[in-house]
């Protein structure tokens, strides 16, 4: 332990990367913490000799630095500028004597996404029916924008168990590919030869700007090509095939 003192290393990932180096002596350990798991370690603050403040005071001493937001902190991680008192990884050093989150160690009062109040299943639900979103994408969308309040879920489908699809929950009664009748692929072939569409590419576009009926898979290759109907996009959307120059000559 005093030899690894000796090294002054402030984090467990300078140890590592001294220990993976030829400058680590046989007779030191690598991982120490397994080495002499039952025989006095403690943890790797005790290891290195960091004598780290309480978390009153710790946290005290972050607060008055007047960091707003995760990135500003990581950006003073990286400066130099912490004081070997201040540990770099506190959620681990203080797990169990006051940690609560970033927020209360930076003093901006955020909260973690996990510990925020949502809203109730049917009232969420209300709130973006009322505002009109109809897809998955528009909802996408919609919560990157920064206008989804906090207190809705960016992923509702994980975060309300009384969720069944998006189309309950947009209020569009949408069902998801795999319980719908699709037509058959002769049918959706003569549909699609009406729009004229030049390539895969806008068939892709088209079906997610909800101009492609629902009854024509989205991924129509994967769903015709299981009963053998599906030749190709080109053959799918109209066009007719190309012929090779044996067929040119007869």
């Amino acid at each position: 332990m005093l030899y690894a003192r000796r090294l002054k290393f402030q984090r467990r990932e300078e140890w590592q990367d001294w220990g993976r180096s030829d400058r680590r002596p046989h007779f030191i350990p690598f991982i120490p913490d397994r080495v002499y798991k039952d025989t006095g370690w403690t943890n790797w603050a005790d290891w290195l000799g960091v004598g780290f403040l309480s978390f009153e005071k710790a946290r005290a001493y972050m607060r008055r630095l007047g960091l707003k937001n995760r990135e500003e902190y990581r950006e003073w991680l990286k400066s130099g500028k912490r004081p070997r008192t201040i540990p770099h990884e506190p959620e681990n050093i203080y797990k169990y004597t006051g940690w609560n989150g970033l927020g209360d160690w930076l003093g901006t009062g955020n909260i973690q996404n996990q510990k925020k109040t949502k809203l109730p299943y049917e009232q969420a639900k209300a709130y973006v029916q009322a505002i009109g979103i109809k897809t998955w994408h528009e909802y996408i969308n919609w919560s990157a924008s920064g206008k989804r309040p906090s207190t809705i879920p960016a992923t509702p489908d994980k975060a309300y168990h009384e969720f069944e699809s998006w189309g309950e929950f947009l209020g569009t009664n949408r069902v998801a590919h795999q319980k719908k009748e699709f037509w058959s692929c002769q049918q959706a072939k003569e549909y699609l030869a009406t729009l004229n569409i030049k390539s895969k590419n806008q068939f892709v576009t088209l079906c997610k700007n909800g101009t492609i009926p629902p009854e024509i898979p989205r991924d129509p290759m994967t769903y015709y090509g299981k009963n053998e109907t599906w030749v190709s996009y080109r053959d799918f959307l109209g066009k007719p095939l190309q012929r090779t120059e044996e067929q040119k000559s007869d």
